[in-house]
This record gives C-alpha cells, sequence and structure tokens, in this order.
C-alpha cells in the first residue's frame, strides 16, 4: 500500500506538541506461513500548530493472522520547525488494543539540538 493518508488529532502532555498530526505512511506486506501475514511501515509525519510544526519519520511492523492483528510499537524521529526551532523529539507510539475506536498512547523524549545519530551496527559473530 502507497500514500496512505491520515489526520489524528491527538492530546499530548507537553504543551510544546501540537495536537494536529498528519500521517503519509507506505506499507509492506510479506506472507510468513500459517496465515500469517508481517506488515511493515515507514511514514512521514507532521505535527502542526500555530507556532510550529515538527516533521520526520515513524517506522514500525505488525503482525495480522487469525486470531487478530498485534502492532509493535512504532518509532517517530521528529525535528522542530518555528517556535519548536533546535529542538528534537523521538517518540514512541502504542496501541493498546487495536479497535476501529483504539486511541494510540505516546512515550518519548524531547531535547535541544538534532537527533543524534543512531549507533553504527557491530559485526555479527557466530558465538
Amino acid at each position: 500500500m502507497r500514500g496512505n493518508v491520515f489526520e489524528h488529532d491527538i492530546e499530548w502532555s507537553d504543551p510544546r506538541l501540537p495536537s494536529l498530526m498528519r500521517l503519509r505512511e507506505n506499507v509492506n506486506t510479506h506472507f510468513i506461513g500459517d496465515d500469517r501475514v508481517a506488515w511493515f511501515w515507514v511514514g512521514a509525519v507532521r505535527l502542526e500548530g500555530d507556532h510550529g510544526a515538527w516533521t520526520g519519520a515513524e517506522y514500525g511492523l505488525g503482525e495480522e493472522s487469525r486470531v487478530g492483528f498485534t502492532l509493535q510499537p512504532r518509532m517517530m524521529l521528529l525535528s522542530g520547525e518555528g517556535a519548536y526551532e533546535g529542538l528534537s523529539a523521538m517518540l514512541q507510539r502504542q496501541h493498546e488494543v487495536i479497535t476501529s475506536a483504539s486511541r494510540p498512547v505516546f512515550e518519548g523524549y524531547i531535547f535541544e539540538g538534532e537527533l543524534p545519530p543512531m549507533p553504527e551496527p557491530l559485526e555479527g559473530t557466530t558465538e
């Protein structure tokens, strides 16, 4: 699936995060046997408000089977604009229960400066 577009109204505990969240995402699915499907997401996120915005990417995965859908936490990596210029955010989104009416739960950090680089991968081991 390509170019899915969503708009959410989120109630944040931190006033620096605007409530309007727009998300465009691409999804790949892979059959993994026994009527199970793995889902992989990547999205472009924008939190937009009167004083500024946050933009960045969101990554996630899930699994669908006969018994239902399991969604793993998604990771958002965001940079501030306008009043939030010079700030970065790393947020995790998780659904406690997955239904058409379920609301996500967010946790994470806002900090000064650019996003830190991810650690370099280690070489594989045979042990």
